[in-house]
């Protein structure tokens, strides 16, 4: 009875903790738009395909090329952008991403209290990775900046390393498919993902099967489809020539060279 009620006590402080840090997030993020700190080439192109879709231009993105349309998905690929395109018809504020991003960030903390209750028994234990995860600086750092898709992935990888934890398949899957619809590399996370359900449950089908998900996702969005949307032809941050955006080129022009 002790246990049970000691329990019920780290949750709440758990839930009261993570509320915190999510309006402490959401005052950060919309202080700096508010204050006209968020930058077009940040949350602008994010705002601007949101909306583009709605209206009938899919993906649109004109902020990095000035006179010419193309497609954000070849510059990276992030689809889980459509996600807001009906908060958009709700009401085309930027405000839902930067909403998104602060609960993202902060919900990510309670799968990681409940993985450390797992691996130590300990509610303080737990409290406190909760507690250091929240006020790390590159978090608060995560969560003062303008929005950006990567910031969702927190909380799906958190989710899945628990799920990997309770040895449980579907809610360990559905966490790696988010994660692919979030951004391009995500791929070799799922990959990886995979990997280590092999490694700490041996059940190699299933887990080859989650690694070839990330490597096939990869090979298709870095190899084939990014290209074709690229105004280069390339992987555009591999292209040479376009200022900033070629921030990868030294690496090679695709995925192969890479």
């Amino acid at each position: 009875m002790l246990k049970l009620k000691s329990m019920a006590r780290g949750q709440l402080a758990v839930l009261a903790l993570t509320g915190a840090a999510f309006i402490l997030y959401l005052l950060m993020g919309l202080l700096r738009h508010w204050s006209y700190l968020t930058l077009l080439s940040d949350l602008g192109v994010f705002d601007q395909a949101a909306w583009a879709t709605l209206h009938g231009d899919f993906m649109h993105h004109t902020i990095n090329f000035p006179g010419k349309v193309i497609n954000w998905l070849g510059l990276h690929f992030n689809l889980i952008v459509l996600a807001f395109v009906p908060l958009y018809a709700i009401a085309p504020w930027p405000e839902w991403f930067v909403l998104a991003q602060a609960a993202a960030i902060a919900l990510a903390a309670w799968p990681l209290y409940r993985l450390a209750l797992l691996w130590f028994g300990s509610e303080r234990v737990a409290f406190y990775w909760a507690l250091i995860y929240l006020v790390n600086p590159f978090v608060l750092n995560a969560a003062a900046w303008d929005f950006h898709p990567v910031a969702l992935a927190a909380p799906c990888i958190a989710w899945a390393l628990l799920a990997l934890e309770q040895r449980r398949r579907g809610r360990f899957l559905a966490c790696c498919v988010m994660l692919l619809l979030i951004q391009e590399q995500l791929g070799l996370t799922v990959f990886g993902l995979g990997l280590l359900w092999g490694l700490r449950h041996h059940e190699w089908r299933f887990a080859s099967a989650v690694a070839l998900l990330g490597v096939a996702h990869a090979a298709l969005v870095l190899g084939v489809l990014m290209p074709a949307l690229s105004p280069t032809g390339q992987l555009l941050m591999a292209s040479a020539g376009e200022g900033q955006l070629s921030r990868y080129s030294w690496l090679g022009g695709s995925a192969t060279e890479i």
